[in-house]
C-alpha cells in the first residue's frame, strides 16, 4: 500500500484515509463548510452523522460558502 505522499505526488487522492473526521448532527454551515475543506486539504474522509440542523438544498449551499462540496 502507498504512502499518503506518494499518492499525493501521483495526483491520486487516498482511497484509505489515514483521519476520518465525523460531524453528528452539525448546526453551524460555515463551520461544516470549514472543516469540509480542511478534510479536502488533509485528504481525510468526511462523515455526517445524523440530519444536519440546516438546509442542503442547491441554493442554502451555495449561500453557506459549500457549493464545491
Amino acid at each position: 500500500m502507498l504512502s499518503n505522499f506518494v499518492y499525493l505526488l501521483q495526483g491520486k487522492s487516498n482511497p484509505w484515509p489515514i483521519v476520518h473526521i465525523a460531524l453528528f448532527r452539525p448546526e453551524i454551515p460555515p463551520n461544516t463548510g470549514n472543516i469540509a475543506r480542511l478534510a479536502v486539504g488533509m485528504g481525510s474522509a468526511l462523515h455526517i452523522v445524523g440530519q444536519p440542523a440546516f438546509s442542503l438544498s442547491e441554493s442554502a449551499v451555495r449561500r453557506a460558502g459549500l457549493d464545491y462540496w
